[in-house]
């Protein structure tokens, strides 16, 4: 059985992201903020989304995986990133990437966050608009966190779609550029 693109993506990022940052995962002095890091999100869950394209109707659950980069900005750690996810259960493959801010408070090993978007879409046609996401991340040491967002996607153009997604993730993140 042939694995999808994104996953093999998923999979090479991580064991090469993993070999950047495993020097600093063990380190004495644990960070809590993200200043001055680049990081990799990786996330999986459920959505529900509901599209109108070309005078098709589609609604349902779907298996959505992410795959991101961030990078801190600022003094309080706060994050831009880029994403790229793909969903699969529904009648057709969707694509999309996303770019947007990541806002954290406070800064504690467990801490809330929000997500701002704006995402381009491409399944039946193109759609481009916002997603917006709360959630919560602990942090397991200073370059490992896990997380949880309750997401919601709305987009317009050749189509309209919107959708909601619950995510678990990790983010592994390196100081080196510090």
């Amino acid at each position: 059985m042939k694995r999808p693109a994104l996953q093999s993506c998923c999979c090479t990022a991580l064991i090469v992201f993993g070999g950047v940052v495993s020097s600093q995962a063990f380190a004495e002095d644990v960070r809590l903020d993200h200043r001055g890091s680049i990081g990799l999100l990786l996330s999986t869950g459920g959505e529900y989304k509901a599209s109108i394209a070309g005078g098709s109707v589609q609604n349902g659950a779907r298996l959505p995986a992410h795959i991101g980069a961030t990078m801190a900005i600022g003094q309080n750690g706060n994050e831009l990133k880029l994403q790229f996810d793909s969903s699969w259960l529904g009648p057709q493959y969707d694509l999309g990437v996303s770019f947007g801010y990541r806002g954290y408070f406070p800064v504690d090993p467990m801490k809330t966050f929000f997500d701002a978007d704006v995402a381009l879409r491409f399944y039946q046609r193109i759609t481009a608009g916002p997603e917006v996401g709360f959630g919560v991340q602990y942090e397991l040491s200073s370059v490992v966190g896990v997380f949880s967002t309750v997401r919601a996607k709305f987009g317009f153009g050749q189509g309209l779609r919107m959708g909601a997604e619950l995510l678990v993730g990790l983010q592994v993140r390196t100081y080196v550029l510090e």
